[in-house]
């Protein structure tokens, strides 16, 4: 049976949640166990465990920019159920596997297929929502998004603690079997038929052309890029931080519970401003918050050899999370708005494109970080101020 009702708007805000958040608690519930999982690997260098981050990034890229387009043509849920498909199949080699490399090919396996719900859900929520009333459902959204973030880590950290690791890739499968049930049984096709563009490499072609052309799409999409690379290196080798610089591995996952708060704050936060401010405005300021505060903090930093007491590294996590949780919603939305008649395709290429571009700044940030966590917010000051730079160019008329 197909479901034609509309979800009342919190079951609904639930389930985006959840489908948005497959990426973000395969990533976080996993930092705990990394080490766990280097030594059980073989692997040599503890700084190489954040391959098993990096994979499943570059498989979300890569699935994004095929999910898309294709949900314009085929609707958004039979690519949301193969999605989950496949990363359920990531999820049982990963939990099979035995040396780092056939654990790499089940975590990029799972981020091909975490793109079908995550990104398609963007393109979901643009199917029924624009401008500011888009940014409101997708700043409650983030800031639920976040609020699982925060305790992802502590749910890893509590499964080694009493069983093995793998046991963290059993829960990803089951709530990925329990969040494609209930979209399934539940949410309406958002992209109806006679809606849907004619499935053909051309067409397809022609709307990528046109999403890539249009100067607000690709200006706030590199901007967010790029200022996604020191927050991808942030999260690849936190563990590495808390545990080696700062050799509180017992707290990591409450130290990284309160950084993420801020972000659930500011996405909290800016439900309340968009209503009185333009969402470029808001974008702007959070970039000058990343960048001026990460540059006051560099002389900190360096007068410390890098390693400054854990409460003024704490202080400086603090300030930019509340700029990226600003800027991560309010960047997408609008470099949606030019293009909500190709939502799909617009989803994908934002997505695949920025994450495209985080990655291999965030794999040199990452393995500068040896001994100093100096490199981060030097990365945030110089990349933050890159994207403002981006951000002004594209808004200027």
């Amino acid at each position: 049976m197909t479901p034609t009702k509309p979800l009342p708007y919190t079951e609904f805000l639930i389930l985006l949640t959840l489908m948005i958040s497959i990426v973000a608690m395969a990533i976080d519930m996993m930092l705990p166990a990394l080490a766990l999982m280097g030594n059980d690997l073989g692997v040599e260098r503890l700084s190489h465990t954040q391959l098993i981050i990096s994979f499943m990034f570059g498989g979300f890229a890569l699935g994004q920019f095929v999910v898309g387009p294709l949900s314009d043509s085929f609707g958004r849920k039979p690519l949301i159920l193969g999605g989950y498909i496949l990363f359920l199949l990531g999820c049982l080699v990963s939990l099979r596997a035995d040396t780092l490399e056939v654990m790499l090919v089940g975590r990029f396996l799972q981020g091909l297929g975490a793109a079908g719900p995550r990104v398609i859900s963007m393109s979901l929520i643009r199917d029924l929502y624009a401008d500011k009333a888009m940014a409101r459902i997708m700043s409650f959204i983030m800031t639920l998004f976040f609020l699982i973030s925060i305790g992802a880590p502590l749910m890893g950290q509590a499964v080694i603690m009493v069983a093995s690791w793998r046991y963290i890739f059993g829960i990803f499968m089951a709530l990925g079997a329990l969040t494609c049930s209930w979209m399934m049984l539940r949410q309406p096709e958002t992209h109806p038929v006679d809606k849907r563009l004619a499935f053909s490499l051309k067409t397809i072609w022609g709307g990528v052309k046109e999403v890539v052309t249009t100067r607000e799409v690709m200006g706030n999409t590199l901007a967010l890029g790029v200022v996604s690379g020191p927050f991808i290196a942030y999260l690849a080798s936190s563990r590495q931080v808390f545990q080696d610089i700062y050799q509180v591995a017992e707290l990591f996952p409450v130290y990284f519970g309160i950084s993420a708060t801020a972000i659930a704050a500011a996405s909290l936060s800016n439900a309340r401003l968009v209503k009185g401010f333009s969402l470029k405005s808001i974008a702007h300021a959070a970039f000058v918050l990343v960048a001026v505060v990460s540059a006051v903090f560099v002389p900190v930093f360096m007068a410390y050899q890098g390693v400054p007491p854990l409460p003024v590294f704490m202080a400086w996590l603090m300030l930019v999370f509340f700029g990226i949780g600003l800027i991560f919603g309010n960047l997408t939305t609008i470099a949606m708005q030019p293009v909500g008649h190709l939502a799909g395709i617009g989803a994908a290429v934002v997505g695949s494109l920025s994450t495209f571009m985080s990655l291999p700044l965030a794999y040199v940030i990452g393995q500068m970080i040896t001994g100093s966590a100096l490199p981060l917010p030097l990365s945030f000051a110089l990349l933050g101020t890159v994207s403002l730079l981006i951000l002004r160019r594209t808004n200027r008329r």
